[in-house]
């Protein structure tokens, strides 16, 4: 969360397929209660911080009616909004950050029916919504998106193409703004995760898994044109990675091993030669982990194990 306290609010889809809210301290033991925040939910949740410090968080979600819906929430304090209804026809799940450092928007890409990306800045807490920003493309994958640390509340997405490669792009919804999808290559298996890189660039990183079920990473930004190229880490993944960055700008990825188990990697793109390894997390889980970086620099990957309870570890790279 990005309210100083160090603590990690996360949603999940319960077995009644509505949405739920915890927050929670690793460090100090702390943790609240489920908040139950109800809807019908498809597909997994996708959740940012609100960028105004206050220890909210927002998700998107896609709805029983195949549309998109927003709620803002806090699990410590109790609060939330009603579901806010952004409308469109979502194909997967949709992919929301903070679009930037001092507002409480949050900026959400989605794949469309045509199997386009579409773009939506909303706040559910004032009911302020954009239309959606058509990007084209054709997308196999998920998008996957980060926020851009200029403090132009531009986000950049990655998705996978046609091709299997790996293709980025920069836009914002309010502006509206876009630029043109950028060609990064590489044969793309499943969905990206993307993260901005947090060292006061506008620069992204992305972990995925490649056609020889290896972890490969690479950092870009599509207004300029960079890229490192895709850096080869190895390993063998059983389902897609999960992101994040620390201050230093390096990405940390949580992946799941052929025995189930959990294993994090440290790496940067821009020296490929510099790499922690896998280190083993220990423990059986049978879903995609989810990983992220709290305020004071500390990373937690949470994860789901065979009993379907939520498990959070923190990552020491």
């Amino acid at each position: 969360m990005d309210d100083g306290s160090g603590d990690i609010s996360c949603g999940v889809v319960g077995t009644n397929n509505a949405l739920f809210g915890i927050r929670f301290n690793d460090v100090t033991g702390f943790h609240t209660a489920y908040q139950s925040l109800g809807g019908l939910v498809l597909n997994n949740p996708s959740c940012a911080a609100t960028g105004d410090r206050s220890g909210d968080i927002t998700c998107g979600v896609k709805g029983s009616n195949n549309a998109l819906f927003g709620i803002r929430f806090n699990p410590k304090s109790g609060f939330t909004t009603a579901f806010q209804s952004l409308g469109g026809l979502v194909v997967g799940s949709p992919s929301c950050v903070a679009s930037d450092n001092f507002t409480a928007n949050v900026t959400c890409a989605v794949k469309g029916t045509n199997n386009a990306l579409f773009g939506i800045t909303f706040e559910p807490k004032s009911g302020a919504t954009t239309a959606f920003q058509s990007l084209g493309g054709v997308a196999v994958s998920d998008p996957s998106c980060g926020s851009v640390g200029d403090g132009t509340g531009d986000v950049t997405c990655a998705v996978t193409g046609t091709t299997n490669a790996l293709f980025g792009i920069r836009f914002n919804p309010k502006t509206p703004s876009a630029t043109a999808f950028q060609s990064l290559g590489g044969g793309v298996v499943g969905n990206p995760s993307c993260v901005g890189a947090d060292d006061f660039t506008s620069e992204v990183i992305c972990g995925v898994k490649g056609t020889n079920n290896a972890l490969f990473g690479i950092r870009f930004e599509p207004l300029s044109g960079f890229t490192t190229g895709f850096q080869s880490l190895g390993g063998v993944l059983v389902n897609d990675p999960s992101c994040t960055t620390d201050e230093s700008g390096s990405a940390i990825c949580g992946v799941k091993g052929t025995d189930n188990s959990l294993f994090s990697i440290t790496f940067d793109p821009t020296a490929p030669g510099s790499t922690s390894g896998f280190k083993s997390l220990r423990g059986t889980y049978v879903d995609s982990p989810s990983c992220t970086t709290n305020d004071r620099g500390s990373i937690f990957c949470s994860e789901k194990p065979t009993d379907n309870s939520l498990f959070s570890i923190r990552v020491i790279p």
